[in-house]
C-alpha cells in the first residue's frame, strides 16, 4: 500500500468519524486536532517521498554520468563517431575540427620506433623483423607463435639531458708583411659572448635566458629553480643565482639604452602595453601622483603586485620596459629623453588618447594616432559574448532586447576589415608604381569608408543613449575619430 492510497483510505475514515461525533462538541474538537495532526503528517511523508525521488534520480544521473565517461575514454565520444571520427585512429587529433596551439618554441621533434615483445620486453625494430614467424615457449609451458606487428599507441616525452661544453680560445699576435712578429705587439685571444658572459660561472646564454623564463615568465622562485637545476647536475645556489640575475640586467642595460638612441630615426613607431602578475605584495603605499590636466595614470592596488611591461616597436627599435605603474608618460618621455621629431607617427591603443603627443605647453612632440585594430576589438569582444558560435544571441541579450547591438557591431567590423583590404590593396599599387601617391588615395578611397564607420557607429551610439544604456564602444570610436582619422594623412603604410 503507498502513500497515496493509505491517505485516501484516511480519508474515508475521518468522513465516517466526523459524521459520527456531530452530536457532541467536545468529541467532536478532539477529533479535528487530531485529524488534523495526520494531515500535517501525511504531508511530511510526501515532501520525503518526492525528496528520495529526487535523490534517485540525481544518483542515477551521477552513476550514468560516470558510466558515460569510461565509456568515452575506452571508445570515444559518440559526438565523434557521428562526425564520423573513429577514436582509435592514429590520426585522429587531425581529423578534429577544433584548433590546435601550436608550440612556443622550435623544438627539434626525434621520432622513435620502439617495438614490444612477450612479457613487455622492447625490442628494435631488426630484433622486432627477425622474430615475426618464430616461435617461443611461455610461463605456462605453452608454446606461441610471433605472426605480425600492430600499430599501438603514440607516447611523448622530453629527453633532458645536461650539456657540458669545454670551449678553447685561439690567441693571434700582430705580425709584418713577412709574417715575423712584431717588437711591440701584444698577444690577443678571440672574444666571444658564449665564453666571457659570467665568466666565473658555468652558466650559458642560453641557459641564463631559460632561468630568466622560469623566473620571471612562470613565476618560479629561484630556490626552485636551484632545486630543479641540481636534479641535472648544475649546482650552483640561490644567492648565486641572484647575483647573476642582477650581473645579466647590469649587462643588459647599455643595450637597451643603445637601442633607445635609435628611436630619433624612426619614422613610425607603435607602442603597446600590458599587465604582468608578480609574486611579491605591493610594498608601495605611495599613492599615484595626481593627474596634471588631461593626464592619464593607473596604479594597481591589488593584493598580488601587477607590473606593466611597454612595448616600443620600429623598422631599427624592439625595446621592452618596465615599470610598477600604467602611466602612458613613462613612452612618452623615453621618446621626448632620445628626441624624436615632430614628423614621426606613433600609434597607439586608446589609453594615450588625450594629450600624448603635446608638451606642457601644448606644444606638438611628434604625430599620433589610433590604432583601428584596438578600436575594432571593442564590437568583437561584444560579438564573442553576446552571440553563441552560430550567431544566435544568448539569453541575456535576447530578454533585454540587445539584439541591435549585435547586428550592429557585426557590421562595423565588417565595415573595418573591408577598410582593411582597401588600405592593402593601395599600399600595394603604390609599392607597383612609384608615381601614385599614397596620401591622396587614401582620401579618395578610404576617407569615405571611414566616415561610414564612424556615422554607423554614431548612430548606434544614439540609439543606445534613448534606451539609457552606455554604450562605451560607440563612445571609444566617436570620441577618438581624430586620431583614428590620422591614417588617412601618413605616408607610410
Amino acid at each position: 500500500m503507498d502513500i497515496q492510497e493509505l491517505k485516501d483510505n484516511f480519508e474515508k475514515l475521518s468522513k465516517q468519524a466526523q459524521e459520527a461525533t456531530k452530536a457532541d462538541p467536545a468529541l467532536s474538537a478532539l477529533l479535528f486536532a487530531i485529524l488534523g495532526f495526520v494531515n500535517l503528517l501525511m504531508g511530511l511523508f510526501e515532501e520525503q517521498k518526492k525528496l528520495n525521488e529526487r535523490l534517485i534520480q540525481q544518483l542515477g544521473n551521477k552513476i550514468l554520468s560516470n558510466k558515460r565517461i569510461t565509456d568515452e575514454n575506452i571508445n570515444g565520444k559518440r559526438s565523434e563517431k557521428k562526425k564520423g571520427i573513429d577514436s582509435s585512429d592514429k590520426n585522429r587529433e587531425k581529423n578534429l575540427s577544433s584548433k590546435t596551439s601550436k608550440p612556443q618554441k622550435s623544438i627539434k621533434v626525434e621520432l622513435r620506433k620502439s617495438f614490444i615483445g612477450y612479457k613487455g620486453k622492447e625490442l628494435s625494430a631488426e630484433d622486432a623483423e627477425k622474430l615475426i614467424g618464430t616461435t617461443f615457449t611461455g610461463d605456462d609451458g605453452k608454446r606461441y607463435r610471433y605472426t605480425r606487428k600492430l600499430t599501438s599507441s603514440v607516447k611523448q616525452e622530453i629527453d633532458m639531458q645536461l650539456i657540458q661544453t669545454q670551449y678553447y680560445k685561439l690567441e693571434y699576435v700582430e705580425v709584418d708583411t713577412e709574417g715575423n712578429e712584431v717588437a711591440d705587439g701584444t698577444r690577443q685571444t678571440a672574444v666571444s659572448v658564449k665564453t666571457d658572459f659570467l665568466k666565473k660561472t658555468p652558466i650559458s646564454c642560453n641557459l641564463m635566458a631559460y632561468m630568466l623564463y622560469l623566473w620571471i615568465g612562470l613565476k618560479s622562485p629561484l630556490n626552485r629553480v636551484a632545486t630543479s637545476l641540481s636534479e641535472y647536475g648544475i649546482k650552483i645556489s640561490r644567492q648565486q643565482l641572484y647575483k647573476n640575475v642582477g650581473i645579466t640586467a647590469y649587462m643588459l642595460e647599455p643595450v637597451i639604452e643603445h637601442l633607445k638612441a635609435n628611436l630619433r630615426y624612426e619614422k613610425q613607431i607603435c607602442i603597446d602595453e600590458t599587465y604582468h602578475q608578480c609574486r611579491e605584495k605591493l610594498k608601495d603605499k605611495e599613492k599615484s601622483p595626481p593627474d596634471k590636466g588631461k593626464r592619464k595614470s593607473q596604479k594597481s592596488l591589488s593584493k598580488s603586485m601587477r607590473s606593466y611591461f611597454y612595448g616600443i616597436v620600429g623598422e631599427r627599435v624592439c625595446i621592452y620596459v618596465h615599470d610598477a605603474d600604467r602611466d602612458y608618460d613613462i613612452p612618452k618621455n623615453i621618446l621626448i629623453d632620445n628626441e624624436v621629431g615632430t614628423d614621426t607617427f606613433v600609434e597607439t591603443d586608446g589609453f594615450y588618447r588625450m594629450a600624448f603627443n603635446r608638451s606642457e605647453n601644448d606644444e606638438l612632440l611628434f604625430q599620433h594616432g589610433l590604432c583601428w585594430i584596438h578600436a575594432k576589438r571593442y564590437f568583437c569582444v561584444l560579438l564573442n559574448y553576446a552571440a553563441h558560435e552560430d550567431g544566435t544571441p544568448i539569453k541575456c541579450f535576447i530578454d533585454n532586447h540587445w539584439e541591435q547591438d549585435i547586428k550592429d557591431s557585426n557590421s562595423i567590423c565588417e565595415k573595418i576589415s573591408n577598410a582593411f583590404h582597401v588600405l592593402n590593396d593601395i599600399t600595394s599599387r603604390c609599392k607597383a608604381d612609384s608615381r601614385l601617391n599614397l596620401v591622396e588615395l587614401k582620401n579618395k578611397e578610404l576617407k569615405p569608408l571611414i566616415e561610414e564607420i564612424c556615422n554607423e557607429a554614431k548612430a548606434s551610439m544614439q540609439i543606445s543613449k534613448q534606451r539609457k544604456i552606455k554604450s562605451l564602444r560607440g563612445n571609444a570610436l566617436i570620441n577618438s575619430k581624430l586620431e583614428l582619422c590620422t591614417l588617412l594623412t601618413m605616408r607610410k603604410s
